[in-house]
This record gives C-alpha cells, structure tokens and sequence, in this order.
C-alpha cells in the first residue's frame, strides 16, 4: 500500500487561505446552524468495506470550549486535533459558498 504524503507548509498556508476568506466575508466572528454531530470511531471511518456501526455524538460548542484553552497556551492533548479537525469540517459544510 502506497503512503499519501502531506506537506504541513502547504496545509498551513490553505487552512489559513480559507479561513481568511471566510473572515473577509462574514467577520471574526461566525454562527454555526449545528451544534451536535455524528462520530464515527478511526477503525471505522478508514474502513470503507463496511458500514459503520459504532456511533457516538459529539457537540461543536463543546469541541470550541476544549480548544479555547489552547489560546491561554495550555498544553494540547492528542484529542485537540480531532476536535480541530471537525470545526474545520463544520466550516467546510456550512461555508461552502465562499469560492
């Protein structure tokens, strides 16, 4: 099986691309319409052979308050990057018409 390799520089530049533009045309500071979202485990997501089964429900103002210890420069756990990861899933839904 092949490795798909990421460039962390070229990611940061298009997360920060894309939240710019977001930032352009609705502020600092957005509305999101959902709060509570499915969760699918890692076994699951990356196994497209079978439908998944083991669902959780996570909540985004949750994911926002666990993060925002961050800003205060806590100490980041290995869970932030989920968490970071379905804010930036959110905004890909809810502000898919910036483009």
């Amino acid at each position: 099986m092949n490795q798909t390799k990421l460039n962390l520089k070229e990611l940061e530049s298009l997360t920060s691309y894309f939240l710019l533009k977001i930032r352009d045309k609705y502020g600092d500071e957005i509305s999101l319409k959902n709060d509570f979202y499915w969760d699918i485990t890692e076994n699951e997501l990356f196994d497209t052979y079978v439908v998944p089964t083991n669902l959780t429900i996570g909540q985004i103002s949750d994911d926002i308050q666990e993060l925002n210890r961050l800003v205060n420069r806590e100490e980041a756990i290995s869970y932030d990057l989920k968490r970071l990861s379905v804010l930036l899933k959110v905004l890909s839904i809810e502000f898919s018409t910036i483009l």
